[in-house]
């Protein structure tokens, strides 16, 4: 798409000035051990958000539509800021493990720690966490492109709230699901939401870009 490379660019230059201490505190979770590498995952979700929020405090909505950028661009690099940044967090949780099976023989003569080892079931713990927050992603940046960062934030929040409020019960069943399974239920639940999602956003970006 046309102009994606200078939207992107954009957005990361604000966010090495102002989320420094943020991104490095996402950076940590990811290191840490256990199921702690998840939060830098979801975390990772609201960071299109906090860029948008700084699009509107700058009138950014009012400048874009003086520049030769489609609505679809415009919004396509806020989905693709996300979809960059959940997935870098977790190829870095997954290296993060393989690094530590090999620097640990150098620190103890022991076996690695569970909440530090690679295994294929924390792989795909750390892929299903991937989809859901893409899920996540999907069903608050139409809200944003819609009512605005201050408005959007407060649903965010609320959206937040019932994700968490739907996933912890569910993810406390004892119900055998494989893998093999949830996997591609997953990816398609996510592919589809967001095409559906990206849809959405970009008919309420366009309506909200003629009324600037």
């Amino acid at each position: 798409m046309k102009g994606m490379k200078g939207l992107l660019l954009k957005d990361l230059y604000f966010m090495q000035r102002h989320m420094r201490v943020y991104l490095l505190l996402m950076l940590v979770f990811v290191l840490l051990p256990g199921q702690l590498p998840l939060l830098a995952v979801i975390y990772s979700v609201m960071l299109p958000i906090t860029v948008l929020a700084y699009d509107d405090n700058v009138k950014w909505p009012e400048l874009a539509a003086m520049l030769p950028f489609s609505t679809r661009v415009l919004v396509f690099s806020k989905y693709l800021l996300g979809y960059i940044f959940s997935g870098c967090f977790v190829l870095l949780a997954i290296l993060a493990r393989v690094a530590y099976k090999f620097c640990w023989p150098l620190v103890t003569s022991g076996p690695v720690d569970n909440d530090f080892a690679l295994s294929s079931d924390f792989i795909s713990f750390m892929l299903l966490i991937w989809l859901a927050s893409l899920v996540l992603l999907s069903l608050n940046l139409p809200l944003m492109f819609c009512l605005g960062a201050e408005k959007g934030r407060l649903a965010f929040i609320l959206t937040m709230g019932l994700f968490f409020g739907i996933a912890i019960p569910l993810s406390s069943l004892s119900v055998p699901i494989s893998s093999d399974v949830m996997f591609p239920g997953m990816l398609l639940l996510a592919a589809s939401i967001n095409a559906a999602s990206y849809a959405l956003s970009v008919k309420l970006y366009d309506k909200r870009l003629r009324t600037a």
